[in-house]
């Protein structure tokens, strides 16, 4: 355990408002080559100028992580530093820039009891118990606002809504999950998950009704935008809008590139599939960078995140099975439209 600065016990008692970033240690990175997940870290953000009053960290390095952050704090920086700092990859320090994403109000008693529920981005994580081993999702906004779930694509996480939930959380209730496969949503080997879209969607569906989601406005990107048609099939009546980007839904926007998959047999099919993953765990940089003229203006974590989690092992067989299936999308094609 590392410490250094105020506590929240302590910022309550003193009647000081404070911003709390809280991150399991098992969303860094580093865990996944150390295979010491247990454990957090959290920080206390000062509202008004973003220094950082205090920071607690149990779990793997967690001296040489704070020691970081105390330097910040000594010279008076504010957090946005080391959450736009390139940090060295793979250790414990890069998931400051992580922590310092999700943010959440924290007053004093007299005044919780005054103010609503801050519109912030946060964290969830399901327990390990039951089935589950992780599910991640970020959320922002109020709870009573309209809600708009943001359905990434292949090979990103929710990690890439980073910038655009905060901007959208003032008048709405953004939730951005991420399935089976993608980001950092585990399923035991032992549950023998079916990697299928109509599985993704299913899951998705009991997702939503988790949550009490009854009426929502989805955002659909790339691969994934078949759960997105799928869910507004199966229950028109929550849909109450759908931005499509690159959510293709007609033959001609296939391309030579998923031809096999619907026009070989499996084998062939698969040996194809495997050869176009393996390519698509190195295109993690040139997907992002795919249309812009200044690719200094691309912030390295994103691409990184992606490029690691999908690197994982088991995880190129998910994506091929998703591959393979995606043949199952076609044949719907005419119900999307």
């Amino acid at each position: 355990m590392a410490h250094i600065g105020l506590t929240e016990t302590e910022a309550r008692r003193q009647g000081i408002t404070v911003q709390v970033a809280k991150l399991p240690t098992a969303s860094v990175l580093r865990t996944l080559t150390t295979g010491e997940s247990q454990g957090f870290m959290k920080a206390l953000i000062a509202p008004d100028d973003g220094r950082i009053l205090g920071f607690t960290m149990v779990g793997v390095e967690a001296g040489e992580v704070m020691t970081v952050v105390q330097m910040a704090m000594q010279a008076g920086f504010p957090y946005t530093v080391l959450r736009e700092s390139v940090l060295t990859h793979p250790t414990m320090v890069e998931g400051l820039n992580v922590l310092f994403l999700h943010r959440q109000t924290v007053e004093s008693s007299f005044n919780q009891r005054r103010r609503k529920r801050p519109r912030v981005a946060e964290d969830f994580h399901a327990p390990r118990g039951g089935g589950w081993a992780q599910r991640l999702l970020s959320r922002a906004g109020r709870a009573d606002a309209p809600v708009v779930l943001l359905l990434h694509g292949f090979p990103t996480s929710s990690f890439q809504f980073r910038e655009l939930m905060p901007r959208l959380a003032d008048p709405y209730r953004v939730i951005a999950p991420d399935p089976p496969g993608f980001g950092f949503t585990e399923i035991p080997a032992q549950r023998r998950y079916a990697y299928t879209f109509e599985a993704l969607t299913q899951t998705m569906e009991r997702f939503t009704d988790a949550l009490n989601l009854t009426r929502y406005a989805l955002y659909v990107f790339d691969l994934c935008a078949s759960r997105g048609f799928r869910m507004a099939m199966a229950h028109p009546e929550r849909v109450a809008a759908i931005v499509s980007q690159n959510g293709n839904a007609y033959e001609e926007g296939l391309g030579d590139a998923w031809g096999p998959f619907g026009a070989t047999g499996a084998r062939r099919a698969r040996r194809i599939g495997r050869r176009f993953a393996k390519g698509s765990m190195g295109m993690a940089c040139g997907e992002d960078a795919l249309g812009i003229g200044d690719e200094s203006l691309i912030a390295p974590e994103g691409y990184t995140v992606d490029a690691a989690l999908m690197a994982r092992p088991g995880n190129i067989d998910i994506q091929l099975d998703l591959f393979l299936d995606y043949a199952n999308n076609v044949k719907l094609y005419p119900a999307f439209q």
